[in-house]
């Protein structure tokens, strides 16, 4: 077994889920149960579970042969820095963290570092673009979720050539995830080909050439409903390239959307008549309970870079623990398709 098919797990980075301002599910019991689950289903792989070794093993029960219990490092059973050093001594391929960016970046930097290939195309920059699986429309029947990159590692891009790389990554990956040949859309304030700044307008040239399936610009409407707004000419799309500073936003106003959403129709079943109340409260471990799971962020599993020597998944600090399940089985994926080495041979490609 190549040390590709080891997999380290954080079982401390991240926040406990809440339910009216009480902490429900604590971070390492989503993160067991996730391992468990997926160290069930793929016997070939091993994952080292780091953090408080006697929290992980009240939930983990009996042992498992492919899971190894590792305590964190430093009194607060630090698993972030205790994975670096598992990097370091090569025990592990890569790990999956829903830890604190601030605390993540650090190991990933000093422990793991940028592909050459990669530094060669970002000069300067610390860290290489993050790819995301971003949710949408649950109405549409193609699919119900797309891949944004960058969202939010390379603030701004230098050359238009940048985005053509982009698109070659994320074609990598949606093909790796089961979209062959993706549509890929270029975020911009509108679709008529013309608009942006002159980098943007550069980029969509160059992308229409490039041979790749590309869509054209698209607006954040698209980007959930897969058609322009006032307009009901389906615009399917795979993939959305931006830079950095534009993806993060996105992603983040497209969660803040999905809460302003979720608040509105709770205030209007609080303060609605008796009715109205009864519903909600019929709806709410049913109907409601069904939506908030579609529409957390967490449920895509995370955000990978891709550029890194060795595989991370950083996924939101309030995961569930479906949406880290789903998370590793996207890391084995990333593993089972050698997806690395494309990464790798799409920089160098651009760098020569």
């Amino acid at each position: 077994m190549g040390i590709e098919k080891v997999i380290g797990v954080d079982a401390q980075g991240g926040t406990p889920l809440e339910e009216k301002g009480k902490p429900t599910e604590e971070v390492y019991h989503r993160a067991t149960l996730a391992t468990k689950k997926v160290a069930e289903k793929h016997p070939e792989y091993v994952f080292y579970l780091v953090g408080n070794p006697e929290d992980i093993k009240r939930v983990l029960g009996e042992e498992h042969p492919n899971i190894v219990v590792e305590p964190g490092r430093g009194s607060k059973f630090r698993a972030i820095t205790r994975l670096g050093e598992l990097i370091e001594a090569q025990k592990i391929g890569g790990f999956y963290t829903c830890g604190d960016t601030r605390e993540v970046l650090p190991v990933v930097m000093s422990k793991i570092g940028m592909m050459d290939e990669c530094a060669e195309v970002f000069p300067g920059e610390l860290l290489a673009p993050l790819l995301a699986e971003i949710p949408k429309s649950p109405f549409l029947e193609r699919a119900r979720s797309a891949f944004a990159l960058d969202v939010g590692s390379i603030p701004e891009l230098k050359k238009p050539e940048q985005y053509v790389l982009y698109a070659k990554l994320g074609e990598i990956y949606a093909t790796v995830m089961g979209r062959p040949n993706p549509a890929i859309g270029l975020i911009n304030i509108g679709a008529e080909q013309g608009k942006g700044k002159t980098m943007l307008k550069e980029a969509y040239n160059l992308l229409k050439k490039s041979g790749l399936n590309f869509a054209g610009n698209v607006e954040p409407f698209v980007c959930v409903n897969d058609r322009d707004k006032g307009d009901y000419t389906p615009r399917p799309i795979d993939v959305y390239l931006s830079e950095g500073e534009t993806g993060n936003l996105l992603i983040k106003a497209l969660a803040a959307g999905a809460d302003l959403a979720s608040n509105f129709i709770r205030y209007e079943i609080e303060h609605g008549n008796l009715f109205e109340k009864g519903a909600g409260l019929f709806l709410k471990n049913r109907a409601f309970a069904r939506a908030k799971k579609r529409a957390d962020p967490s449920a895509t599993g995370g955000a990978v870079f891709m550029g890194t020597n060795k595989p991370v998944y950083k996924n939101h600090g309030t995961f569930t623990t479906y949406g880290m399940t789903v998370g590793l089985e996207r890391y084995i994926a990333f593993v089972e398709n050698k997806v690395q080495d494309k990464v790798r041979g799409t920089f160098k490609a651009y760098a020569d």
